[in-house]
């Protein structure tokens, strides 16, 4: 989670299955700028993906945000490979 200094809004990243129904996982930016009274959920994963419960990689999460700049990072792993991803996302 990362509060904007600048701005007061509130932003999390996370992983989420709600669209399927076996182990796709996709990630979401959930944000609220109403100090966490409502949060809007937004998909940032350009695509989904199966992860194993033999590679444990959620603790290399994070997200910054400062003037309405967000950065999440979040790992994936796809095709037998563990990777960081990250986006650069502009909150009006």
């Amino acid at each position: 989670m990362a509060i904007d200094t600048k701005t007061g809004y509130l932003y999390v990243v996370f992983y989420d299955r709600r669209a399927y129904n076996n182990l796709e996982t996709d990630v979401y930016i959930a944000y609220s700028k109403d100090a966490g009274q409502t949060w809007v959920n937004e998909k940032i994963s350009e695509s989904s993906f199966t992860p194993t419960n033999t590679v444990f990689f959620g603790d290399y999460n994070n997200i910054s945000a400062y003037d309405g700049v967000v950065r999440p990072i979040w790992t994936r792993y796809e095709k037998g490979k563990l990777s960081v991803w990250t986006a650069l996302i502009q909150m009006n």
